[in-house]
């Protein structure tokens, strides 16, 4: 994913964290944007030590069967996971190597355990953190007197809470670089793809585990979720990598999608699923998309 435009004047870093590039752009002050340059980093890195599972001693990696404190930031996002995964069926899961369920992980305000010991680094945050922390840095910037906030986690969670932003949106077919333009505004968004993917008539394996814990063989090479929460968009797209088009029809007829979370799914066989309120503008030469809407009762 990729930001077609940036604003003349406005205040751009970009730094690594969370295993990608990080890029901030936003009006301010120039004494409050001197502030930002230096806080903003050092906050993703608080972030990371605390759902990070490859951080010895994040809360993440010490839950186990005894209550722990894990503070506000872990609660947020346990809470928001527990929930997306009831909500997709369990196809977003927070112990994607084991095939265990939300329930395994229990909540009491800012204390948290598991029901069953299942070793370190087990439980994942991988599929949610960086629209947290995406969303985290919107607010602190607003909250300092920024405006025209643009947060990007590497492309895959873009947050532009009180903007227009076009997004380029990769294709995840091979040979082909862009599907087209995506404007979004006051907006968040999440992808999630399988680069490289050859258009064929079958199920591809995907990086993502499915129910059983195993990499899931998927019909969705490229998921984009747009929606108010960063959090949710990407726990959705996750979720519809896994789940292939028949979660995507499922959640649709459900309401989950459509409304406030729209979707656009790209398919191992080469078809577009768009929900029809995208502000969606495709340059490649491909069958025109595919609505999503849901099946209303008789």
């Amino acid at each position: 994913m990729h930001l077609a435009q940036i604003l003349h004047g406005e205040t751009t870093i970009t730094f690594a964290a969370m295993g990608t590039l990080v890029t901030v752009s936003w009006r301010s002050a120039p004494q409050v944007a001197e502030v930002l340059r230096v806080s903003l980093p050092q906050r993703v890195e608080q972030l990371e030590d605390d759902l990070s599972r490859f951080r010895a001693d994040s809360p993440v990696s010490r839950m186990n069967t005894e209550w722990i404190n894990v503070g506000p930031h872990c609660a947020a996002v346990f809470r928001a996971a527990q929930d997306w995964s009831q909500r997709t069926r369990g196809f977003f899961k927070l112990f994607p190597c084991l095939g265990l369920g939300a329930e395994t992980l229990q909540l009491r305000g800012e204390q948290a355990r598991l029901t069953e010991g299942v070793g370190a680094g087990s439980l994942d945050l991988g599929g949610i953190a960086k629209g947290y922390a995406a969303a985290h840095l919107a607010s602190l910037i607003a909250q300092s007197g920024g405006s025209d906030v643009l947060v990007s986690f590497g492309g895959s969670s873009i947050v532009a809470p009180n903007r227009r932003a076009i997004i380029r949106v990769q294709s995840p077919w091979t040979g082909r670089e862009f599907l087209g333009n995506l404007q979004i505004e006051n907006e968040s968004l999440s992808f999630s793809a399988l680069p490289q993917t050859d258009i064929v008539p079958s199920l591809v394996r995907s990086h993502i585990r499915g129910l059983d814990g195993q990499l899931a063989f998927t019909d969705i090479c490229a998921a984009l979720v747009v929606g108010p929460d960063a959090m949710s968009c990407e726990a959705l797209s996750t979720a519809l990598i896994a789940g292939g088009t028949p979660l995507l029809h499922d959640l649709t007829q459900k309401g989950v999608l459509g409304g406030a979370y729209r979707a656009l799914a790209m398919t191992s066989n080469g078809r577009v699923f768009a929900d029809p309120e995208l502000q969606l503008s495709i340059s490649l030469d491909l069958p025109e998309p595919l609505p999503l809407s849901p099946v209303l009762a008789d």
